[in-house]
């Protein structure tokens, strides 16, 4: 696990230097503390005169000797590669090496993904089962190649200035070393008012973007290629016949349960211990469930509790715990305690995000517990169907249909004061009135945070709200539409993001089990039939019924959550945000609709999330931006 980073392009680039290089190598210093390089080459034909600068800070999780420093160059063609990731299957695909005759000089994955790359050039991506983002710089064709993994686990940050290409692990690291101007992203700026984070490709900074899960890009001197190796469209649902010749519902779910505890036994694979999270819900204990199956010992899992009782999730996780027989650790945290760490959190954010806090916390705790690898349970309700858009959507497209009448909807739009005051009704009686909102809208209206007039009215001439995309192919509401939506956005833009962001600012390497490739393709191939039982998630209860406790099988959903609500109302937050945002006009947010935004919080009227969402962009532009 690393940070990388570098600049490539013609010699006579001003952006081009080691230096630049070194401060973007430096600032990910988190990400990699146990060993850092740069290199610098050049493109080997002297017509070409291509010059590349690549650098890499080391988180030694595979063959933690010296034989996997990076950058790693080939000494036959002096290719060379920086990478950041996890190949869980690098053991076969190094077996496959060593037998067609390739020398191999470590025990590391790099080194695998290298050779294989020499060999078979982008045909060499769709063997990878991990979660990467790498680049490789080929001095004979003077080329630059960059990849990221197939869901956007590893994130991958590029920019084109002055013809050159510089790239990181971090939009920050492109910031430390002066890559590209301090200038915000309009496109960027409302896509994180609107969903809490802003969006891929976009990204905060004007000219950076993020490279889309799955794909490819190349630069050289004479071309610009891309290429797109996976996408979730790969694998598409039918209603018609069961796949995969399954016989029964049972039989569906020993399948889920044997693709878990196989993507388990792929992430336990690491040259120092591994972690399970455990919050003491369903997601987390069928991972440790799993691990159980996988070792046959005792896991080792790690929790954080509060003293306060009402937020703390102690009794489930207990009961977990001693089910399974692990060697838990669990942390208690007193309110102050983590009130502490609540600016350390914010100040690691690579980008503005409405979420993340209680990952930073749990990775902060593992961390100082000794470990460098934890398992998490994202992807779990994305799969499975855990989060309220299963329902809620296809619940107003259905109502949408059968009210198409223009009095029918005002009447809907009417009933729905009889729902408590906030942003749901709001919501409800925008979808029954908007004539512009049409049935593949109905996902994004249940994320969304701020409607486009409020993003109008709290950037002025900053930003323009986008039109809105065009519903994907594949129907508005199947469950299989749902979860791609929430597999390709919800998650990839905000808990991974946040996931990689808050784990690395800790020197942790977080894997995802739920998130293992063949998992994945079967539940999206799956009818929607079979994965659309009620409860929430039935079919993952299904599968781990005989392993774990009936009182977590049986448990709501109940995340690990922070009291937010209570700190920003009359808490000890309070004074804080409320500083930053009664804060003169900075040029980036109108100040009158912040303070209404503010207001309308205190007297019950709007969430808390959207008050923290203005917070934390203030915060972040304050502390990266000329704002």
């Amino acid at each position: 696990m690393c940070g990388i980073a570098g600049i490539v392009g013609p010699s006579g680039c001003q952006l081009i230097s080691t230096e630049r290089v070194v401060r973007m190598v430096q600032s990910m210093r988190h990400r990699g503390p146990d060993d850092d390089g740069v290199l610098e080459c050049r493109s080997t034909p002297t017509q070409c005169q291509w010059r590349s600068v690549l650098g890499a800070c080391r988180l030694a999780i595979q063959d933690l000797t010296s034989a996997g420093h990076q950058p790693m160059v080939d000494l036959a063609t002096g290719s060379a590669i920086v990478f950041n990731g996890e190949i869980y299957n690098f053991r076969k695909l190094r077996d496959m090496l060593l037998r067609d005759g390739v020398a191999l000089r470590s025990g590391s994955d790099t080194e695998v993904v290298l050779q294989l790359f020499l060999r078979l050039g982008p045909s060499a991506l769709p063997l990878l089962e991990g979660m990467f983002a790498l680049a490789i710089w080929s001095p004979t064709a003077g080329e630059l190649f960059l990849a990221r993994d197939r869901l956007g686990v590893k994130p991958l940050y590029f920019s084109e200035q002055s013809g050159c290409v510089a790239f990181a692990s971090e939009l920050r690291a492109l910031l430390a070393g002066d890559c590209v101007p301090r200038r915000l992203s309009a496109e960027g700026i409302d896509s994180f008012l609107r969903f809490g984070a802003p969006r891929e490709p976009d990204t905060i900074i004007d000219g950076v973007q993020q490279l889309s899960p799955g794909s490819w890009f190349s630069k050289s001197s004479t071309r610009t290629t891309r290429g797109q190796f996976w996408s979730t469209e790969d694998s598409r649902a039918t209603d018609a016949e069961p796949l995969y010749n399954l016989s029964s519902y049972s039989e569906a779910a020993s399948r889920v349960r044997e693709l878990l505890i196989e993507g388990v036994r792929s992430r336990l694979v690491s040259d120092v211990p591994v972690v399970t999270f455990l919050s003491g819900g369903l997601d987390s204990s069928c991972i440790v469930a799993a691990v159980r199956e996988v070792t046959g010992q005792s896991p080792a899992t790690i929790g954080v509790t509060f003293s306060e009782r009402v937020y703390s999730e102690v009794d489930s996780m207990r009961t977990v715990a001693d089910h399974l027989g692990c060697r838990h650790l669990n942390h208690e945290l007193s309110e102050a305690a983590l009130l502490e760490l609540i600016p350390r959190a914010v100040a690691s954010m690579d980008q503005p995000t409405i979420d993340g806090i209680n990952t930073f916390v749990v990775s902060k705790v593992a961390a100082e517990s000794g470990f460098k690898v934890a398992l998490s349970g994202v992807g779990a309700d994305e799969l499975f169907g855990g989060y309220p858009s299963f329902r809620a959507v296809p619940l107003l497209v259905k109502s949408k249909r059968l009210l198409a009448g223009r009095l029918s909807r005002e009447l809907a739009a009417t009933l729905a004061y009889a729902l408590p005051a906030g942003e749901r009704r709001k919501k409800v009686r925008r979808w029954f009135r908007s004539p512009h909102m049409e049935e593949g809208d109905a996902y994004d209206l249940i994320r969304e945070f701020f409607s486009a007039s409020e993003r109008r009215s709290l950037l002025g001439n900053n930003g323009a709200p986008r039109p809105v995309q065009a519903r994907p192919e594949g129907g508005p509401f199947s469950f299989t539409d749902i979860s791609r939506r929430e597999l390709t956005q919800y998650m990839r833009n905000v808990l991974l993001r946040d996931t990689d962001c808050f784990g690395m600012a800790c020197s942790l390497e977080v894997r995802e089990p739920y998130l293992h490739l063949p998992l994945v393709e079967f539940l999206l191939g799956l009818p929607d039939a079979w994965k659309a039982r009620r409860p929430p998630k039935a079919l993952l209860r299904h599968a781990f019924a005989d392993l774990l406790p009936e009182s977590i099988l049986h448990l709501p959903k109940h995340g690990f959550v922070l009291p937010f609500s209570v700190w920003l109302r009359a808490g000890p937050l309070r004074d804080t945000v409320e500083r930053m945002l009664g804060a003169s006009d900075d040029g980036l947010l109108d100040a009158a609709t912040v303070e209404g935004v503010w207001r309308d919080f205190q007297a019950g009227r709007t969430s808390w999330n959207r008050v923290w969402a203005l917070y934390v962009l203030r915060q972040w532009c304050a502390q990266h931006m000329a704002y």
